[in-house]
């Protein structure tokens, strides 16, 4: 009887060690997932981020294209030095503005 009640003591105590680690378990794991989750929030904003300024730089290719599209149709007017200081001018004015106003405006401005 006395080995027997010794048994079950020893089990419960087994049981109650088992509990008390996947308890533990489960706290990590918690973590793990709380801080997984904010990693992907922020892949995700970082992500958004980037295809905004994928669209900006898109829209500054597109302008660059037109304006020497624009300095093309110009050459056939004009003598190759000031196309090449026009070309120059403009580069200079794209890449120093900030490309805030839209690819229309700076189209107008080139006409």
């Amino acid at each position: 009887m006395q080995a027997s009640l010794e048994a079950e003591a020893r089990g419960k105590a087994e049981a109650m060690r088992v509990k008390k680690k996947l308890e533990q378990d489960i706290n990590e794991l918690e973590v793990a997932l709380d801080t997984a989750n904010r990693g992907r929030a922020d892949a995700e904003k970082n992500i958004k981020k980037y295809q905004q300024q994928i669209r900006e730089l898109q829209q500054q290719v597109g302008v660059m294209m037109m304006t020497m599209m624009m300095m093309m149709i110009r050459h056939s007017r004009t003598s190759s030095s000031s196309l090449s200081i026009s070309i120059q001018l403009i580069y200079m004015n794209l890449y120093s503005s900030n490309m805030t106003a839209s690819p229309q405006h700076h189209y107008a401005s080139l006409i």
